[in-house]
């Protein structure tokens, strides 16, 4: 049944389930890097039979740290595929490639990152060093707690306007009506001192998974910190989470692709949270 000089492995899970696999002494270690997701206890036995107990590891946290100007690949992917139920970027860009789109908003990131009021923050996979989440939070400079970014000369020319580096061809009457309207609801709500939760995006197949209330808490807790308010403006999508966390409506607002050449219609839900006693 075995090849000469084979090991008959018994692989226990935590669930209880056994695998029994044949190898050979030199694949045991592999056995290992596939399942490091686990504590490996590895006993031999007098007859040769090795058994491997594998306990879960303790889940590494999904920790919120600052974003640098090498994440930002890593940023535009959590951007566009978060947001790949919208009409507006397709919209906007309608013949851009997806690899167009990332190179693009890799770049604009950079515009972020160069703002010392924009805290651009994100998440990874502790087990795969992927960027899973991205957020960004507006706090103004009478706050104190200015971001000091370390950047290299192309990525500060790049943050100047790289909107010059956009796909083409390029809707511009869309992304300028777009601008527009965010912009409107910001100058109607927006004191000089309130917070702005600018951006929160985490990968789709991460969501439901509470990963989202860690960068509401990081901001949360330094507007209450502050006594600030904090606003947004959200999808529908992100509505019920932001609700939860004490936003409440100011408006809605919506933008008619259809006047742009375009189709559908864009929805966004203006919100403004008050500061929360501690």
């Amino acid at each position: 049944m075995y090849k000469r000089g084979g090991l008959r492995v018994e692989f226990r899970t935590p669930n209880e389930s056994i695998c029994f696999l044949s190898m050979a002494k030199e694949t045991l270690q592999q056995l290992k890097i596939n399942h490091q997701d686990h504590h490996l206890s590895v006993i031999i036995s007098s007859s040769g039979i090795i058994s491997i107990w594998a306990f879960s590891r303790t889940p590494m946290e999904f920790q919120v740290e600052y974003a640098t100007e090498a994440d930002g690949p890593g940023l535009a992917k959590v951007n566009i595929d978060s947001f790949r139920n919208q009409r507006i970027l397709p919209s906007v860009f309608p013949e851009a490639s997806r690899q167009s789109l990332g190179e693009y908003k890799a770049m604009y990131s950079m515009k972020h990152l160069a703002n010392p009021e924009m805290h651009v923050l994100k998440m990874t996979d502790p087990s795969t060093g992927e960027i899973i989440g991205y957020s960004r939070w507006f706090i103004p400079k009478s706050l104190g707690g200015e971001t000091i970014p370390q950047m290299s000369e192309k990525a500060q020319e790049i943050a100047r306007d790289p909107v010059v580096f956009a796909p083409r061809p390029m809707n511009e009457a869309l992304y300028g009506a777009f601008r527009q309207l965010l912009e409107t609801s910001r100058k109607r709500f927006v004191k000089d001192e309130d917070m702005v939760l600018d951006l929160l995006a985490i990968l789709p197949e991460y969501q439901g998974r509470g990963l989202a209330s860690k960068f509401l808490q990081w901001g949360c807790s330094r507007a209450d910190q502050f006594g600030v308010r904090l606003y947004l403006e959200a999808t529908g999508a992100g509505y019920p989470v932001y609700f939860k966390y004490g936003w409440r409506l100011l408006e809605e607002v919506n933008l008619d692709l259809s006047q742009y050449g375009a189709e559908g219609i864009e929805t966004f839900t203006i919100m403004m949270r008050e500061p929360q006693a501690k």
